[in-house]
């Protein structure tokens, strides 16, 4: 998906997470007729894998937040909305944070 930032964040070193921390009791699969990729989208850093288009998130200090992170649907069961993921932005200066989510 498309990004707008007014000014050039920090851009961190991106770190893929797996899977397999969540693999843990109490989890159920996905179902068949979700997407092969969903559950394995979460990572740190880098360039988030947005869904739409927003408006690049500010801390209250004014400065453009850096992204931080991305969290993926864990299971069926436990679902962010259809299928989502959690964005979270932070300010480097003041460790302000913000989320964001979305889903398909």
């Amino acid at each position: 998906g498309a990004v707008v930032v007014s000014e050039s964040p920090r851009v961190l070193p991106e770190v893929a997470l797996t899977r397999s921390a969540w693999n843990g009791p109490g989890t159920t699969p996905f179902s068949q007729w979700t997407a092969p990729e969903v559950g394995h989208r979460s990572k740190l850093g880098g360039i988030p894998d947005l869904e739409f288009e927003i408006d690049w998130p500010k801390c209250s200090c004014g400065v453009t937040m850096s992204f931080y992170g991305q969290l993926d649907s864990i299971s069926d069961e436990d679902m962010i909305g259809d299928a989502g993921l959690i964005y979270v932005f932070l300010c480097l200066g003041c460790f302000e944070t913000k989320s964001i989510t979305q889903s398909s």
